[in-house]
């Protein structure tokens, strides 16, 4: 097995890297002092391609590989900085509703999001539980054409900027299940 990267791998790893030490780096004390990450931060991120780099083309993300996706994490965490974490979420939560949702969701919430002007967010951890799938206390019943969800979520990752979220609970048969809203 050849554990060598392909050249358009050292290609994505080598833009990354120019990224982090160009943009990320030469800031990332004042970065780590703000309470968001910079807006100009996430744009930038956009216009290289790696928000939705691993979605698939068809729903308007570049089509690499998850492992394409890492290498990119990999290079701009060396900064110390939470400027990777765009990358992680607006790849890894798409990739779940490309993944499980239906065709109608994933038009609705996929196609064309990674202009850096909407993020995915993430509503999973609860303050009595922590982040264990087994142990969800939020609730999700239906009603209707609809769901009433009762709990309590201690993070909300992004969920203060404009975006799509992905909230986990329990549904009635005690299964671990996920609302896009």
């Amino acid at each position: 097995m050849d554990f060598n990267l392909t050249e358009e791998q050292l290609m994505v790893q080598k833009t990354a890297r120019e990224f982090r030490e160009n943009e990320i780096e030469p800031i990332a004390a004042e970065i780590e002092k703000e309470p968001r990450l910079r807006d100009d931060i996430i744009k930038r991120e956009a216009e290289l391609g790696f928000l939705g780099m691993s979605v698939p083309t068809e729903y308007g993300g570049g089509g690499a590989t998850s492992f394409d996706h890492l290498l990119v994490i990999e290079e701009i965490a060396y900064a110390g900085s939470p400027a990777w974490w765009p990358v992680a979420f607006n790849n890894s939560i798409p990739e779940t509703i490309v993944r499980y949702g239906s065709e109608e969701l994933k038009q609705k919430y996929v196609n064309g999001a990674f202009d850096g002007s909407k993020l995915f967010s993430i509503q999973f951890t609860e303050p009595d539980t922590g982040s264990d799938p087994a142990a969800l206390i939020t609730t999700a019943k239906p009603d209707g054409d609809s769901y009433v969800i009762n709990g309590n979520k201690r993070f909300s990752t992004f969920g203060a900027r404009p975006g799509y979220a992905t909230l986990y609970t329990k549904d009635d048969e005690g299964k671990c299940t996920c609302f896009v809203i």
